[in-house]
């Protein structure tokens, strides 16, 4: 899909970059040691739940403090979320193409989401609206392009495109001196084969290019039949020591889309296009036509914008009745909490585990209980007058002659 070089790298030739050395192993196995390891590994873990509890699960905390805890989290979740959702999966995006590509713009692209897109380019492409994802058409297209080109020792040279499955390529190469040339499919294995270009997991094929020079100018003829829809990188390295000049042609048998003719086509030979979507409709799809241009360094960028009041309801009310619930439910248990009756109470507490130690009475002695001085009774006198009691000479007197 685009065109760009960088400097080689991997293992070489010598088995895969290991390096020589001595390599040595033990078998001693500290026991004690795991053991503690284990031990404090367990605290560890133990006291991070704690502090998870209290900051996520509001764990020892009021009634108030649970909530306001709940709140915060709540609001920062979602917050991070939406931030998440507008700016990253459904914010600008560029595709690189290249000329004669016919693709579907389906990264930060959705019809729930997203209201309309805006399709911006620096070269005028055609974008299409189609009501679902389109069939493949019955013809192909032709596409051919020479390029000359040198290529300094330890650097490599690409070209992509995006070939939809049943596409054929073929690629005659001219060089001067023995180069490789390599045919990676996808971005990911693309990067892989930039870290390490001798790992033969990185390419789909491998050939060895060169002995293209006076008197003897036989070209090296690499075809290749596209079974899956994707991006695929023709690579050129030098792993010499002098650079190596190369002369190339591209031909390109294109399988193309079933476009539908100009009903769905929403913009000729633009270099900006908005589409509307219909947020009933998330089938509905994007496809951008590049024509055969000679420039492959530019990109195709498609901005979401935003539908608000989806926003809004997913991740306002939604988290709104989250916490309501949430409150509601906290705000009930502390009622039932301080209307529960006494009696319910004195029951509960009659079970607790923190009783008080028993309370012993003493038993008077024998000597004490005949010693022990009783009120005495007076009585009434015959005339219903009470008796009064005895002065205190009178009482004083009375004990000593007991």
């Amino acid at each position: 899909m685009v065109h760009g070089g960088g400097s080689c790298s991997g293992g070489g030739y010598s088995g895969g970059g290991f390096s020589g050395g001595t390599y040595m192993s033990t078998n001693t196995y500290y026991r004690n040691g795991r053991r503690n390891d284990s031990e404090g590994c367990l605290k560890c873990i133990v006291c991070v739940c704690r502090c998870i509890g209290i900051c996520v699960c509001c764990k020892g905390q009021s009634h108030v403090g649970q909530i306001l805890i709940f709140w915060a989290w709540l609001v920062v979740l979602f917050l991070i979320t939406g931030l998440s959702v507008g700016l990253g999966r459904f914010g600008p995006t560029d595709t690189a193409v290249s000329p004669s590509d016919m693709i579907m713009m389906k990264r930060g692209i959705d019809p729930t989401f997203c209201g309309s897109v805006s399709v911006r380019t620096t070269l005028p492409v055609n974008t299409y609206l189609l009501p679902k994802a389109p069939q493949i058409a019955s013809d192909r297209v032709n596409y051919s392009f020479n390029k000359t080109t040198s290529i300094s020792d330890d650097r490599y040279e690409y070209w992509g495109f995006y070939l939809i499955a049943g596409s054929d390529i073929t690629v005659l190469t001219c060089a001067d001196s023995f180069g490789d040339f390599y045919i990676v499919k996808g971005k990911h294995q693309f990067g892989q084969w930039k870290n390490d270009n001798y790992d033969s997991a990185n390419n789909e094929r491998h050939i060895l290019i060169g002995g293209c020079s006076y008197p003897f100018y036989s070209r090296t003829r690499v075809s290749y039949h596209i079974s899956t829809t994707d991006e695929y990188y023709f690579v050129f390295a030098n792993h010499g020591s002098s650079s190596i000049g190369l002369d190339l042609t591209f031909n390109l048998t294109r399988t193309i889309y079933d476009l539908g003719g100009n009903e769905s086509l929403l913009c000729v030979s633009a270099t900006s296009c908005t589409v509307d979507l219909s947020s009933s409709d998330s089938k509905q799809t994007i496809v951008v036509y590049v024509p055969p241009f000679d420039e492959f360094d530019f990109d195709v960028t498609t901005a979401c914008s935003a539908l608000i009041y989806v926003y809004i309801l997913i991740f306002f009310l939604i988290p709104f009745t989250i916490g309501s619930i949430f409150t509601v439910v906290v705000l009930h248990r502390k009622r039932r909490t301080t209307s529960t009756p006494v009696n319910e109470r004195r029951e509960h507490h009659a079970f607790s585990t923190n009783t008080s130690p028993p309370q012993y009475q003493t038993m008077p002695r024998e000597s004490e209980r005949e010693h022990k001085l009783t009120t005495p009774s007076y009585g009434f006198q015959d005339d219903g007058m009470a008796v009064q009691p005895p002065s205190y000479e009178e009482a004083v007197a009375r004990k000593d002659g007991m």
